[in-house]
């Protein structure tokens, strides 16, 4: 059972973006905030607590948006058996 939800937030360096990040990371979701200004973006996640991953991204770009989804997977989510189980990161 997953008792954290993984969050994906796109538009996260400023705006509605970055106080939903900020809201959300302090409670019990774990993140993966998107934008294209890093320093801007990093800033945001340390912010928003420890559950927080920053990915730099064009998420006008298809193939950038893909490399979300997979940091977000690679990073909070284990594949077992054809099933997923929820894991720190």
């Amino acid at each position: 059972m997953i008792t954290q939800p993984v969050v994906v937030i796109t538009g996260a360096s400023s705006g509605i973006g970055a106080a939903l990040a900020r809201r959300l990371g302090h409670g019990a979701f774990r993140l993966v905030i998107a934008a294209r200004r890093a320093d801007a973006l990093r800033a945001v996640c340390e912010e928003s607590g420890p559950r927080c991953r920053p990915v730099v991204a064009d998420v006008t770009r298809r193939q950038e948006v893909e490399r979300v989804r997979d940091e977000a997977v690679a990073v909070f989510v284990q594949w077992t058996c054809g099933s997923t189980t929820s894991v720190e990161g």
